[in-house]
């Protein structure tokens, strides 16, 4: 490696490393698969199964047809 791609390369590590300092704090989140979750949520998932993955964690898969959204929207009209 030169010395100028090592310089990059180096500066690039020590941007990454300390870019999660300045970092949004985490507002909200949405664990997909999981019950309570979804329901403080109010998500609605028509066509979609509860899997879980290697690690044991449980996820939603997509049916064709399905689609995420909030119980307050109408349920003919999944985009709008």
């Amino acid at each position: 490696m030169t010395p100028p791609r090592f310089i990059g390369t180096l500066f690039l590590l020590v941007l990454f490393r300390f870019a999660g300092l300045a970092a949004t704090p985490l507002l909200d989140d949405l664990l997909l698969g999981d019950a309570a979750a979804e329901a403080r949520h109010q998500l609605v998932a028509d066509k979609s199964d509860v899997v879980r993955g290697g690690l044991g964690q449980a996820g939603r898969r997509l049916l064709p047809g399905g689609g995420f959204f909030r119980a307050a929207r109408s349920r003919g009209k999944a985009g709008a």
